[in-house]
Order: C-alpha cells, then structure tokens, then sequence
C-alpha cells in the first residue's frame, strides 16, 4: 500500500515549530520550574499530554496504509513530541547554526517534517 500524503505531516511540525519558537523563553522557564517542583512538573505533564493526544488521529492514515507504528499509538506521540522538543531547543541554544550550516524556520520545518514522515512511513 502507498503511504500516506506527506502533506499530513508538515502541518502539524509547523504548527507546533512557530509555537516553539514564539514561546521558547516561556517554556524553558516551565521546563526548568518542572524540574524542582515535582507537583508542578505533573500538571505540566498532564497539559503536555492532553496537547499531543489530540494528533492521535493523525496517526490513523498511517496505520490505515498497512503500516505499522514503532510504538503503541501513546508512546509514538511522546517520541514525536520529544523529538520536536528536543530538535526545537538545541535550535535555540546554536541560534539555528550546526556547523557551518545555518537553518532557518522554514528548512527546520521541512527537516522535520520529511524525518518524521519517513520514520513513520517507511521504517522496517
């Protein structure tokens, strides 16, 4: 079966990109209070949480072409979430520079965007 559209997927790395890069002093500062304030960092988990389940539909194209997730649907979108926190805060702290190479908004989108569609699309 063929897989889904690419175009699902660069929606939902965009959003959540210029929503990470409008905010990112905001939520690093949630971030580190998470770190010394465990009743804190479980609210925080918990509207992380509820923010992600909602791209659990997402998933549905991918699983309706015969493909088969890496993970449960659950840890799949942690996985998704933490490699766009992840990719999203080490662009902040290089200022987009990896290397001599710079990225800007829209490349990182795009990078993004063709990662995940082809972990998702086209793994073992």
């Amino acid at each position: 079966m063929s897989a889904p559209p690419r175009s699902l997927a660069k929606p939902v790395a965009a959003a959540y990109w210029r929503f990470y890069t409008r905010n990112r002093v905001e939520l690093t500062a949630l971030r580190q209070a998470a770190l010394v304030n465990a009743e804190f960092g479980a609210q925080i988990q918990q509207l992380m949480n509820r923010d992600i389940n909602h791209l659990r539909d997402h998933l549905d194209p991918i699983t309706a072409a015969g493909r088969t997730l890496p993970a449960p649907p659950e840890l799949t979108l942690a996985m998704f979430a933490g490699l766009l926190d992840g990719f999203g805060s080490h662009w902040q702290m290089s200022q987009g520079r990896f290397g001599e190479y710079q990225v800007g908004d829209d490349e990182a989108i795009d990078a993004l965007t063709d990662f995940v569609y082809r972990a998702l699309n086209f793994g073992a």
